[in-house]
Parts: structure tokens; sequence; C-alpha cells
């Protein structure tokens, strides 16, 4: 069934009366095969799901995600904020699949060898940073979070450095066989 953002927070307005914990469920599926992403969507209210409509009762589609959460927000305005989101953009944004996997293998191991000099060269400046920073683990309260904001920056990068060197070992197999 199809119903309108009046209709959808009524309908969701009724099933917080009962259940006040409740949150409404959207799914959001890609429209035609544009990588200019489009979406209708779907929202499921009290086990129920309905398609999303405008006031003329068309089906209503979205430029991007926010916009769909925006919409959501309003039929669900007495909730507590917090949603339920699935995105299906099916083969849309999939990875092609290579002619040939060998080249494909080589170019990838150059393109991941210069992103981790990248990714080096940014762990050194976090380093850096953080030579600077000695003490703020005790400091007042902004300094301490900004140093435990900093390291998680850098964990984060030198993770991708190891999932970088995951990455072309196992594209170098590809590339020598």
């Amino acid at each position: 069934m199809r119903k309108t953002q009046r209709e959808l927070s009524r309908l969701f307005g009724a099933w917080k009366v009962g259940t006040p914990g409740a949150v409404a469920a959207i799914l959001l599926t890609v429209v035609g095969t544009s990588s200019a992403l489009k979406f209708v969507g779907k929202m499921t209210i009290d086990g129920n799901t309905y398609e999303l409509a405008t006031d003329a009762g068309k089906i209503k589609t979205f430029s991007n995600v926010d916009d769909a959460l925006k919409f959501a927000a309003k039929v669900a305005e007495k909730g507590n904020g917090v949603y339920t989101v699935e995105v299906d953009t099916g083969a849309v944004l999939a990875s092609k699949v290579p002619n040939d996997m060998k080249a494909f293998a080589e170019s990838q191991i150059v393109r991941l060898a210069k992103a981790k000099v990248s990714q080096n060269a940014i762990i050194a400046e976090i380093d850096a940073d953080l030579t600077l920073m000695v003490g703020w683990e005790v400091g007042n309260a902004a300094q301490q979070a900004k140093k435990l904001e900093v390291q998680a920056q850098r964990a984060a990068v030198v993770t991708d450095v190891a999932a970088i060197d995951t990455e072309v070992a196992r594209l170098t197999v590809i590339a020598n066989a």
C-alpha cells in the first residue's frame, strides 16, 4: 500500500501510543541504472510496510539518503530520532569484473603502493602532532579528548595500511599467476 507522509505520521503516532520505543524502519531502493542515485522508499510501521508517496499519491523519489531521512523524521516526529535504514543499490554500484585479471591486478598494486605512501605520510604527520601532545592524557577535558581523537585517527590509518598490504599480497598472487 502507498501512503503519504501525513498518513504515515498518523500511523506512526498511533503505534507510539502502545509502543513508546517504536522505531520506524526505512528501506531505500535505487531507481534505474545511473550512478547518479535516485531512490524510492518503503517504511515499516508496526509490522506493516508502505510505499512512500507524494501528496498527490505518486511514488516519492529521493535524490539522496539525507532527503529520505528528513522525510522519515517528519513521519516520526514524535519518535526518538532513531531509524533503521537499509539501502539497496543493487548492481548499480557493484564493482565491474575486469576482462584481464592480471593487468587489473598489476594496476591495482601500483595504485595501492601510491596510497600506502600517502597513508604513511599521514601517520608521520599524526606522530609529529602526538609528540606535541605529551601530557595531554592528564590535561583538561578538551586536551584529553583531542589526544584520544588523534590516537583514534592514527589507529585507523595504521589498520588501513595493513589492509593495503593484505590486498597487495592477494593481488600479487593474481598478477603472478
